[in-house]
Protein backbone atom coordinates (compact mmCIF):
# COMPACT_ATOMS: atom_id res chain seq x y z
CA UNK A 1 0.00 0.00 0.00
CA UNK A 2 2.98 2.64 0.80
CA UNK A 3 4.53 1.67 -2.64
CA UNK A 4 1.04 3.08 -4.73
CA UNK A 5 0.90 6.12 -2.33
CA UNK A 6 4.54 6.99 -3.39
CA UNK A 7 3.77 6.10 -6.81
CA UNK A 8 0.83 8.47 -6.96
CA UNK A 9 2.59 11.52 -4.73
CA UNK A 10 5.39 11.25 -7.09
CA UNK A 11 3.06 11.44 -10.44
CA UNK A 12 1.28 14.17 -8.59
CA UNK A 13 4.35 15.91 -8.16
CA UNK A 14 5.44 15.59 -11.97
CA UNK A 15 1.96 17.06 -12.78
CA UNK A 16 2.59 20.05 -10.72
CA UNK A 17 6.82 20.48 -11.98
CA UNK A 18 5.49 20.17 -15.71
CA UNK A 19 2.19 22.63 -15.47
CA UNK A 20 4.69 25.41 -14.12
CA UNK A 21 7.46 24.45 -16.31
CA UNK A 22 5.33 25.25 -19.00
CA UNK A 23 3.57 28.24 -17.40
CA UNK A 24 6.99 29.65 -17.75
CA UNK A 25 7.79 28.71 -20.60
CA UNK A 26 4.61 30.39 -22.19
CA UNK A 27 5.48 33.73 -19.85
CA UNK A 28 9.20 33.93 -21.40
CA UNK A 29 8.18 33.60 -24.76
CA UNK A 30 7.81 37.25 -26.39
CA UNK A 31 4.86 38.71 -27.67
CA UNK A 32 4.35 38.43 -31.34
CA UNK A 33 6.35 41.44 -33.03
CA UNK A 34 4.79 43.56 -35.54
CA UNK A 35 5.99 45.12 -38.20
CA UNK A 36 6.54 48.82 -38.91
CA UNK A 37 4.65 48.85 -41.66
CA UNK A 38 1.48 47.29 -39.56
CA UNK A 39 1.93 49.82 -36.82
CA UNK A 40 1.70 52.61 -39.28
CA UNK A 41 -1.40 51.00 -40.67
CA UNK A 42 -2.77 50.31 -36.82
CA UNK A 43 -1.94 54.29 -36.76
CA UNK A 44 -3.75 55.36 -39.62
CA UNK A 45 -6.59 53.50 -38.39
CA UNK A 46 -7.50 54.87 -35.27
CA UNK A 47 -8.00 58.44 -36.27
CA UNK A 48 -7.40 58.46 -40.10
CA UNK A 49 -4.05 60.22 -39.42
CA UNK A 50 -0.86 59.23 -38.83
CA UNK A 51 0.58 60.69 -35.58
CA UNK A 52 3.63 58.12 -35.07
CA UNK A 53 7.64 59.16 -35.91
CA UNK A 54 8.30 56.74 -39.01
CA UNK A 55 10.89 57.62 -41.33
CA UNK A 56 10.41 58.04 -44.79
CA UNK A 57 11.28 54.30 -46.18
CA UNK A 58 8.85 53.27 -43.91
CA UNK A 59 6.27 55.28 -45.04
CA UNK A 60 6.87 54.71 -48.48
CA UNK A 61 6.84 50.54 -48.01
CA UNK A 62 3.26 51.14 -46.27
CA UNK A 63 2.26 53.77 -49.29
CA UNK A 64 3.33 50.47 -51.56
CA UNK A 65 1.58 48.32 -49.89
CA UNK A 66 -1.60 50.06 -49.48
CA UNK A 67 -1.18 50.83 -53.47
CA UNK A 68 -1.03 47.15 -54.23
CA UNK A 69 -3.80 46.53 -52.29
CA UNK A 70 -6.08 48.89 -53.85
CA UNK A 71 -8.76 49.34 -51.12
CA UNK A 72 -9.04 53.26 -49.94
CA UNK A 73 -5.65 54.36 -50.90
CA UNK A 74 -6.92 57.98 -51.71
CA UNK A 75 -7.06 58.66 -48.04
CA UNK A 76 -4.33 56.64 -46.65
CA UNK A 77 -1.94 58.54 -49.56
CA UNK A 78 -3.69 61.94 -48.45
CA UNK A 79 -2.39 60.83 -45.22
CA UNK A 80 0.99 59.65 -45.78
CA UNK A 81 1.18 63.19 -47.89
CA UNK A 82 0.01 64.79 -44.57
CA UNK A 83 2.59 63.44 -42.38
CA UNK A 84 5.54 63.73 -45.32
CA UNK A 85 4.39 67.77 -44.84
CA UNK A 86 4.30 68.38 -41.24
CA UNK A 87 7.83 66.12 -39.91
CA UNK A 88 9.90 66.42 -43.81
CA UNK A 89 8.68 70.40 -44.59
CA UNK A 90 7.67 71.49 -41.26
CA UNK A 91 4.01 72.65 -42.93
CA UNK A 92 0.82 72.78 -40.83
CA UNK A 93 -2.07 71.02 -41.98
CA UNK A 94 -4.69 71.49 -39.98
CA UNK A 95 -6.54 74.08 -42.33
CA UNK A 96 -6.32 77.26 -44.30
CA UNK A 97 -3.76 79.88 -43.85
CA UNK A 98 -5.67 82.71 -41.99
CA UNK A 99 -3.71 86.12 -41.89
CA UNK A 100 -3.24 86.33 -38.19
CA UNK A 101 -1.36 83.12 -38.10
CA UNK A 102 1.82 84.56 -37.29
CA UNK A 103 3.41 83.26 -40.61
CA UNK A 104 5.55 85.95 -42.69
CA UNK A 105 4.35 85.13 -45.80
CA UNK A 106 1.02 86.97 -47.12
CA UNK A 107 -2.33 85.03 -48.05
CA UNK A 108 -3.16 84.57 -51.37
CA UNK A 109 -6.37 86.40 -52.55
CA UNK A 110 -9.43 83.83 -53.62
CA UNK A 111 -10.34 84.17 -56.87
CA UNK A 112 -13.12 87.05 -57.69
CA UNK A 113 -12.19 88.66 -54.34
CA UNK A 114 -10.17 92.06 -56.05
CA UNK A 115 -12.01 92.52 -59.50
CA UNK A 116 -10.71 96.29 -59.32
CA UNK A 117 -7.95 97.93 -61.28
CA UNK A 118 -4.90 98.35 -58.92
CA UNK A 119 -5.49 101.99 -58.42
CA UNK A 120 -1.57 102.30 -56.91
CA UNK A 121 -0.27 100.61 -59.82
CA UNK A 122 -2.38 103.40 -62.75
CA UNK A 123 -1.46 106.51 -60.19
CA UNK A 124 2.43 105.45 -60.19
CA UNK A 125 2.58 104.99 -64.01
CA UNK A 126 0.97 108.07 -64.92
CA UNK A 127 3.26 110.06 -62.35
CA UNK A 128 6.30 108.39 -64.44
CA UNK A 129 4.28 108.74 -68.47
CA UNK A 130 4.51 112.67 -66.86
CA UNK A 131 8.26 112.38 -65.83
CA UNK A 132 9.06 110.95 -69.08
CA UNK A 133 7.17 113.60 -70.96
CA UNK A 134 8.13 116.64 -69.39
CA UNK A 135 11.89 114.87 -69.45
CA UNK A 136 11.51 114.53 -73.19
CA UNK A 137 9.50 118.35 -73.92
CA UNK A 138 12.38 119.79 -72.12
CA UNK A 139 15.16 118.45 -73.41
CA UNK A 140 13.56 119.24 -76.83
CA UNK A 141 13.33 122.79 -76.35
CA UNK A 142 16.73 123.34 -75.16
CA UNK A 143 17.54 121.48 -78.70
CA UNK A 144 15.36 123.59 -80.75
CA UNK A 145 16.64 126.95 -78.72
CA UNK A 146 20.75 126.66 -79.28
Amino acid sequence: MAVPRRLAALCAALVVVLALGATAAFAATPPPRISVTEQIFADYAVDGSIDGSYSAQDLDRALDIARDSGTSFGAFASAVSDKYDRDILGLDVSGPATADDGSLLPVPSAPGERDQPPWPFLALTALAAALVLTGAGSSIYRRARR
